[in-house]
């Protein structure tokens, strides 16, 4: 374009065109509307006239509104001053669509300011610069004023704004627009010599200014302030429906394409966030095909079948459930590969255009729209596959555990001893996040050689035959990573070995916290974690330090080869420029990422390799056979059971005889008790008939629905009530009709929250009475037509006993519902419990509601991670798209200002860095969440490191001596006990003293307290009020080890640990395999022919399953027979005894122990006459206080 006709787009004169008249009329009209609309002092003009006219407008308005004020100031009844909004029942809320006009024009407002200060203080004031600082003034204003205005929209609750203000943001859009029109034509037609410096920067300063115009275009174009009225009812009706639609209402599922690729669907829950602390009901449910109940179908819908024989089931599983999410997110993957290589080849071309001396606009322009562009991608691509990766391993882990948990209910007896609780929590705890945790680093494994691939052509484009030294510097890092990483294979397999032997110990440990502490074995178990933590550790050492060196060598990689290729690129005589070096610098940065994430991919693949071969075995492990027993619920046959040449084994692989029953016909109505000796196969039986024994051949039938009562009672971390109910609808009448008769409504008098008393784990705050009879007043509640109960009264009295047997059967609704959540605890510890009691669950045929009570749980626990990575991606999308917008607008006014200014080189430099702004802003980002992660874990430990601990473990100045107690004598004065600070009495001054070596038996009934004063002896409890001295000394004042260690206890329920017998009998190896037979012959152990073959070798499984439970109080009486302590506590240490094993143990303690001090529980008559005394303990005070004293025999 020539000078001349140019000369209207660079002039700063306001003087009219000097036209040629004889040009025809159209084309003078052309050049007047150019020149006015196009020029820059016309244009400047034609805005401050808009600015006039509108702040007109408002003072117009402004003076009839104070007119109108003072006209009627003498009626009260005036609405003038009163806000808009005036209904009682209503507010107002500020939406984002006030918030933001508000911030954009406020920002003006002071952007203008800042200029016409500027262009005022300026010494020489030419007219082109009169007219801008009037201009800028102008603007200025306005601005002001329209930030008052929305101010007063505010204050009167203006749920639109006004006409006036509304017409001014179009007209201001239409200048902008112009504004921007002269820039793009100055930039694409005249040279940067022939342009003003300052009309430069205008141009820059247009192109921002038109994308606000058109922000406040749109606000103006909608039309409302942003301020919407809310009625008060309507908001709390609307609170009612979001909980009441809480379990159907998903923000993703319902949101638009656009929507979900932007994440603007977590706007309103991040509302929610930022105004209050977000609550559980706050954080809407999955999209329905993201719950666990569809991926559990899912799951199983594509298990390979039989015939398909696959070698590894649960990894085709997953591919055939999951290969479109797969593929997606590879396509991702390869979007991001496709445009992250952009950024480093523009640098050649912004160097190259920097260093031309008339570069043209068009170009820069074009070079800085592609850089936007691709960036914008990678960005969008990049959190997208984040996102899809994270929700792809959230599903993953749903499918891994739902399907656990229900094969865990499946398991034959064999395979859940061979596995054990530990290790199945494992599976779910640990195994599931290892293939979860693979998903965001699946792609990568394969996309490296051709994230290499491409890099390594883009630098021989640049430096020829120089690629080969990056090319063979890479291959020499990942063939030693690749060696490296297989080394650190066996090392991670190791691991989860070590990790699963500590888990069943600490879960031991956990279990069975109360008997350790009994036996004063707590060094000993610590020392056994701590021997697995130590063995877990070294591998852990090993294996952390191959993925220390692998990272070392990998960090200094992109040295080594940026190197190795410039040092080769200047022997070679390959010339290097700023544009050359910078772009090889940053595609080298970029081939950093796939070498450091590399050895970490690897680790995840072997880990999950691990983990998938873990879970083949455990989903390929052997199920109950649940045709064993032919069952019919609706059976209306006069026989209930019925078996014929059953036999049966508890080892369903070499199927050793256990069981056989020739013939047994049980009718309907009929009492039928099973009685043997001890290990003779009385619970085997019941088992039998639940279909919990592999049968070998034979007929097993069961005619009616079938409730289970076991003798180590299986109770729920809930309420009693739900504990009874146990999933069906409440019926008060049936309800209040099972307390009575299991005799529990004393018990819940007693209870400070009655049956909503919160049971704890195992039912730890119960004592063995009120759990068996919780178990049974679950079993009769069910109202079914079979109940097989196993030695349910061992562990109460005898009084209540009798009562709560003849009235076994309840008519009602047998109506089963889904049951309901019972607590919120996680889910492992659901798992962990409904494996404790899972005979429990299978007798009661209720596998369908736990598994739906584990989908439950898990759904809650899913909904809060998915929420939490969308929060993460929304956060990290935003702030790497305002990183790249940044470098736009950065290199915008690098190629645009003077090259004096700014040097090809230093664009080369700032773009070679820039790009790696927004992996930086992720970077930052996925550490700040990790950190954050983390740090609930810390909380979470500081929590348990506050809690109170006990006693001390030693006192050394007062150590008593090595034979106290010598004499056994007891004395309890006024003794006091609570469990809680809070929680009412348990013991209420009990008063007495024993002699040494005198038998006291300890009756009442269930409930008493009668446990209770043997924890308090113990010191589990600590007295509230009064002393315990014994032989003279206050237990109070010595340690917690030499009390517990000196005394003897035969607790209520007998524990067995995983091991030998011989670790069981004797943990700290203080005897020899002599003496210990000889305490087991005492125990009628005789069955066993050689005594080194049964101490060493006779295993004993977790939780010692694998002995009947009488088996099991035997051994534990062999402890304390072997111990020889002055002072031995029997908790009804004879209740899963039969009779004449009774009678042989209470002769043995009359010879043997005859000079002991022995405290004895007893719900037996022939265990209360082997004592001296007597003592009644009823609701937690000694009977001696009112009627009895104690009675002699």
């Amino acid at each position: 374009m020539s000078s001349s006709s140019s000369s209207w787009l660079t002039s700063s004169s306001c003087s009219p065109l000097s036209v040629d008249s004889s040009s025809p009329t159209s084309q003078l009209v052309a050049q007047w509307l150019r020149f006015i609309f196009l020029s820059p002092c016309p244009q400047r003009l034609l805005l401050s006239a808009i600015d006039l006219i509108f702040l007109i407008t408002l003072l117009a308005f402004a003076a009839q509104k104070i007119y109108s004020r003072f006209s009627s100031n003498a009626n009260s009844g005036s609405t003038i001053t009163k806000p808009l909004l005036q209904d009682k029942d209503s507010d107002y809320k500020v939406t984002l669509w006030f918030k933001l006009p508000l911030l954009v024009t406020s920002l003006l407002a002071l952007t203008y300011t800042v200029l016409s200060i500027l262009a005022f203080t300026q010494s020489n004031l030419a007219s082109w610069r009169q007219i801008e600082a009037l201009f800028r003034l102008a603007q200025a204003i306005t601005n002001i004023v329209i930030v008052i205005l929305m101010v007063h929209e505010k204050k009167f609750k203006a749920p639109k704004h006004p006409l006036s203000l509304r017409f001014y943001w179009i007209a201001n859009f239409v200048a902008a627009f112009l504004f921007a029109t002269s820039a793009i034509i100055r930039l694409v037609s005249v040279e940067e010599s022939s342009l003003e410096a300052n009309l430069r920067v205008d141009d820059v300063f247009s192109f921002i200014n038109l994308a606000v115009s058109l922000f406040l275009l749109v606000i103006a174009i909608k039309g409302s302030s942003g301020i919407d009225a809310i009625r008060i009812s309507d908001v709390i009706e609307s609170s009612r429906t979001w909980l009441s639609n809480d379990r159907t209402t998903s923000l993703y599922g319902n949101a638009s394409l656009f929507s979900k690729t932007v994440w603007l669907w977590m706007n309103p829950l991040l509302n929610k966030g930022y105004t209050t602390p977000l609550k559980l009901q706050d954080v809407p449910t999955l999209p329905l095909e993201f719950r666990a109940e569809r991926m559990s179908e899912l799951f199983q819908e594509y298990w390979p079948k039989p015939e398909e024989n696959s070698k590894h089931p649960v990894g085709f599983t997953l591919l055939r459930c999951f290969w479109k999410h797969i593929a997606f997110t590879g396509f991702l993957a390869v979007v991001r590969l496709a445009v992250m290589y952009i950024g480093p080849m523009l640098i050649q071309s912004f160097v190259d255009f920097t260093s031309k001396a008339n570069p043209s606009p068009y170009e820069g322009l074009v070079l800085i729209s592609i850089l936007l562009v691709a960036k914008s991608i990678e960005v969008l691509s990049v959190h997208q596959f984040n996102f899809h990766s994270q929700k792809l391993g959230m599903l993953i882990r749903s499918s891994i555990i739902t399907s656990v948990y229900k094969k865990g209910l499946r398991l034959s007896s064999t395979a859940r001893q061979a596995h054990g609780t530990g290790q199945i929590v494992n599976h779910m705890a640990v195994d599931a996040q290892q293939l979860s945790d693979l998903m965001l680093q699946l792609h990568p494994i394969w996309l490296m050689p051709l994230q290499v691939a491409a890099a390594l052509a883009l630098i021989y484009t640049y430096v020829g035959l120089s690629a080969v030294a990056a090319l063979l510097g890479t291959a020499v890092v990942f063939v030693f990573t690749l060696i490296r990483t297989k080394k650190s294979n066996s090392f991670q397999f190791r691991i989860m070995m070590s990790r699963d032997l500590r888990m069943k110990a600490i879960n031991e440990l956990l279990n069975n916290m109360r008997v350790i502490k009994f036996q004063a074995w707590e060094d000993y178990f610590g020392n056994k974690i701590r021997q697995f933590r130590q063995a877990e550790h070294g591998w852990i050492g090993k294996f952390l330090y191959y993925f220390a060196v692998n990272m070392a060598i990998l960090s200094t990689a992109p040295l080594l080869v940026t190197v190795l290729t410039f040092g080769t690129a200047t022997f070679l005589g390959i010339p290097l420029n700023a544009g050359t070096v910078f772009t090889i610098t940053s595609v080298i940065k970029i081939l950093q990422e796939p070498v450091r994430t590399f050895p970490q991919a690897l680790m995840l693949i072997s880990q999950a390799m691990v983990s998938l071969g873990r879970l083949d075995e455990f989903m390929m492990s052997k199920e109950r056979d649940e045709n064993a027993v032919q069952r019919d619920d609706k059976c209306e046959s006069d026989i209930a059971v019925e078996m014929k040449d059953a036999k049966f084994s508890w080892d369903d692989e070499e199927g050793n005889e256990a069981l056989k029953v020739e013939e047994l016909e049980i009718r309907r109505g009929d009492h039928a008790a099973v009685v043997g000796t001890v290990g003779s196969g009385k619970s085997s039986l019941l088992a039998s008939v639940l279909g919990e024994m592999y049968k070998i051949s034979g007929k097993v039938r069961v005619c009616g629905t079938v409730a289970y009562v076991a003798q180590t009672s299986w109770i729920q971390n809930a309420t009693i009530q739900e504990n009874i109910l146990f999933g069906l609808p409440m019926n008060q009448k049936k309800y209040k009709e099972v307390i009575r008769v299991c005799c529990l409504d004393k018990d819940l008098e007693m209870m400070e929250h009655g049956d909503q008393t919160e049971i704890g784990e195992r039912g730890i705050n119960l004592s063995g009475g009120q759990k068996q009879r919780v178990q049974l007043a679950r079993a009769v509640y069910q109202d079914c037509d079979i109940y097989l109960l196993d030695d349910i009264f061992s562990a109460v009295d005898a009084q209540t006993g009798s009562f709560i047997f003849k009235k076994y059967y309840i008519a009602s609704s047998r109506e089963l519902t889904r049951l309901d959540s019972i607590t919120k605890a996680p889910v492992i510890h659901h798992f962990s419990e409904t494996i404790s009691g899972v005979m429990t669950i299978r007798g009661f045929r209720k596998q369908g509601a736990f598994c739906q009570e584990n989908l439950d749980r898990v759904n809650a626990s899913l909904r809060m991670d998915f929420h939490n990575n969308g929060a993460n991606e929304w956060l990290g999308f935003r702030l790497d798209f305002t990183g790249v917008v940044f470098l736009c607008i950065a290199t915008v006014f690098m190629i645009f200002l003077p090259s004096a200014i700014i040097r090809p080189e230093y664009v080369g430099l700032s773009l070679s860095y820039g790009l790696a702004l927004s992996s930086l802003l992720s970077f930052t980002i996925s550490m700040t969440c990790s950190v954050e992660n983390k740090m609930v874990s810390v909380e979470r430990i500081k929590q348990f490191t506050n809690l109170p601990s006990e006693a001390p473990w030693t006192i050394p100045e007062r150590t008593p001596p090595q034979d106290w107690p010598s004499h056994g004598n007891i004395e309890l004065d006024n003794l006091q006990v609570r469990y809680r600070s809070n929680t009412p009495l348990v013991l209420k001054g009990v008063s007495l003293t024993i002699q040494g070596g005198e038998k006291i038996g300890v009756v009442g009934r269930t409930g008493s307290g009668k446990s209770t004063l043997i924890q308090v002896l113990f010191r589990l409890i600590e007295p509230s009020a009064g002393k315990i001295i014994i032989d003279g000394i206050n237990i109070c004042n010595v340690g917690l080890h030499d009390l517990r260690s000196r005394f003897g206890i035969i607790p209520q329920e007998p524990v067995l640990f995983q091991g030998t017998v011989r670790s069981n009998i004797d943990p700290l190896g203080l005897y020899s395999d002599e003496e210990i037979w000889k305490t087991e012959n005492y125990c009628s152990l005789t069955n066993f022919e050689l005594i080194s073959l049964f101490l060493h070798y006779f295993i004993v499984v977790d939780g010692g399953d694998n002995w009947s439970v009488g088996q099991r109080q035997l051994l534990c009486l062999g402890r304390i027979m072997l111990k020889h302590s002055r002072i031995l506590f029997m908790d009804e240490a004879t209740a899963s005894v039969d009779s004449q094993t009774d009678a042989v143990i209470q002769k043995i303690i009359r010879e043997d122990f005859a000079d002991r001090t022995i405290i004895s529980i007893a719900h037996r008559i022939p265990t209360v006459m082997d004592c001296d005394r007597v003592l009644v303990i009823d609701a937690g005070m000694s009977k001696d206080l009112y009627l009895l004293c104690f009675v002699h025999k």
